[in-house]
């Protein structure tokens, strides 16, 4: 249970983290559309939390961010443009992956969270399928029988069935594994049940044979030669996690209570260090001229200068950029803008300038305010 509640705490963590990105990077998508590296970055940043979330059995928030990813893969396909309907859309699934998010760190689960996703299921659905987000809002009803097909999900397989699969595109091998993965879950919570009702030890190696056996519907023996080109071409097209990982190595998280007991100890380091100058002053005066008070003074010298130094880097381990409140901004000005229908301009300078955990976390509100008002009574 402690091993699947840090599996939990960690998902959490970066989920939030990598939908206040999407949120981020869909605005800025909005004003250039054409940047085909950006659009690549959130397809890649939905596709691992839909990853996420179906390894963890959240299959709510991982329908909902799969008909997200649906409508960024048309459009970095350059079978979609993006307009301002359908962000407003896309931004609508987000906002609803965010209270999904903060239902499942609440009650462990996406089933008891109160959201419905259906209707903006529907909607993503039928954008993908080129329909005008305006005519979906309007006409609910014709876009129910559409998502039932699920059109996309059917092809799938097709690309297995192929005996030359070193032939087979980056977008071919990415719908195979996520087909994979599919079976992979179902085989799983297949031996959940088994286990609840019988728990019988054998079943759960029959699943693996039907994993090996799936991929090669004509001739078992051939089928694991090809295999292997395939997995080359996954390494391929799997840069991203990889890079991923290697810059998470990069960093640690830090529960923020232990920082705060480090600066308690250093503050306690440096009244030591204090007192001993102070000694160290009477100390020369006593013995003024004694050899040791020389050696002495290089001794309380180094330390002193080692605690300074000791308290500026933990002090600097409670920084956090300013650019963590003003990412915040872009979408807050993009929605009031529509909704004042007001062309507004946001330009943001000194993001990068570091406040204490502390500070940031209150200046938001009071900034958020000031925006506000400025959108409704100054401009």
């Amino acid at each position: 249970m402690d091993d699947m509640k840090e599996i939990m705490e960690d998902f959490l963590v970066e989920a939030f983290e990598l939908v206040e990105q999407i949120d981020h990077d869909l605005i800025e998508l909005e004003s250039n559309p054409e940047d085909l590296e950006l659009l690549n970055r959130i397809f890649r940043v939905a596709h691992t939390v839909k990853g996420s979330s179906s390894f963890l059995n959240f299959d709510i928030l991982t329908k909902l961010t799969h008909h997200m990813e649906d409508v960024l893969n048309k459009a970095r396909r350059d079978e979609l443009k993006i307009t301002p309907d359908i962000m407003d859309v896309v931004l609508e699934s987000v906002d609803m992956m965010k209270g999904l998010l903060h239902g499942i760190r609440d009650s462990g689960n996406d089933t008891d969270v109160g959201i419905d996703i259906e209707d903006i299921c529907k909607r993503l659905t039928a954008i993908s399928e080129g329909e005008a987000p305006s005519a979906v809002a309007r006409n609910p009803a014709p876009v129910e029988p559409e998502p039932v097909a699920e059109a996309p999900k059917e092809p799938k397989p097709e690309p297995v069935s192929d005996e030359n699969l070193s032939n087979l595109s980056d977008d071919e091998v990415e719908a195979e594994i996520e087909r994979l993965l599919k079976i992979r879950k179902a085989e799983d919570q297949a031996r959940r049940a088994q286990k609840a009702t019988g728990g019988e030890a054998p079943k759960p190696a029959a699943p693996a044979a039907p994993q090996a056996a799936a991929p090669s519907n004509s001739a078992p023996a051939p089928k694991p030669a090809p295999a292997k080109p395939a997995n080359k071409k996954e390494d391929k097209k799997v840069p991203a996690p990889s890079s991923g990982a290697s810059a998470d190595e990069q960093t640690i998280r830090v529960e923020v209570k232990r920082l705060d007991h480090l600066m308690n100890l250093i503050g306690e380091l440096v009244l030591g260090k204090n007192r001993l100058l102070k000694i160290y002053d009477d100390v020369e005066e006593r013995y003024e001229g004694e050899k040791f008070l020389e050696e002495l003074n290089q001794v309380v010298s180094s330390l002193s200068l080692v605690t300074t130094d000791i308290q500026l880097a933990v002090m600097k381990t409670r920084m956090l950029p300013i650019a963590k409140v003003f990412n915040k901004f872009p979408r807050m000005i993009r929605d009031l803008s529509r909704e004042l229908n007001k062309q507004i301009d946001l330009e943001i300078t000194g993001e990068e300038t570091e406040l204490d955990k502390s500070i940031v976390e209150q200046i938001g509100d009071p900034l958020v305010h000031m925006i506000r008002n400025s959108c409704d009574h100054g401009i």
